[in-house]
């Protein structure tokens, strides 16, 4: 199981380019989790303790009863929480049944810092100001 996850997590955008061995160490180190459609897996103002590599299926970012976003396969979510230890700004919920890698903050600190990056890099593009 851990192989197919590996090549999962590895068809992510966000890992382009990465080596081989830090793919390996980003799978060694989450935890992979399953969750129902309805779930609520992140929750507006707790601790940013955890992100998570979307594996399969979709999930929307809700905030003020508003979707903000839809995010499904190779998206990450949770990280600017995390990275940066702030409170998390939006629910995330599970429109379908989920696979996801589970990150907490201590395998996030393990990361190679070329890794923990990568992971960042959507959230940089995304909150750049329009020019």
């Amino acid at each position: 199981m851990k192989h197919n996850l590996r090549a999962a997590v590895a068809a992510s955008p966000l890992l382009s380019g990465m080596p081989p061995d830090d793919v390996r160490a980003l799978v060694r180190r989450g935890r992979e989790t399953t969750i129902p459609a309805g779930w609520t897996f992140v929750h507006d103002g707790t601790p940013g303790d955890a992100c998570y590599l979307i594996v399969e299926g979709r999930a929307a970012v809700v905030s003020n009863g508003e979707e903000l976003a839809v995010l499904s396969a190779g998206d990450i979510v949770g990280e600017v929480a995390l990275a940066h230890g702030r409170l998390r700004n939006a629910n995330v919920i599970a429109q379908t049944p989920m696979r996801l890698l589970h990150i907490d903050a201590t395998a996030f600190a393990q990361l190679s810092p070329r890794l923990r990056d990568a992971l960042l890099r959507d959230v940089r593009q995304r909150t750049q100001p329009a020019r």
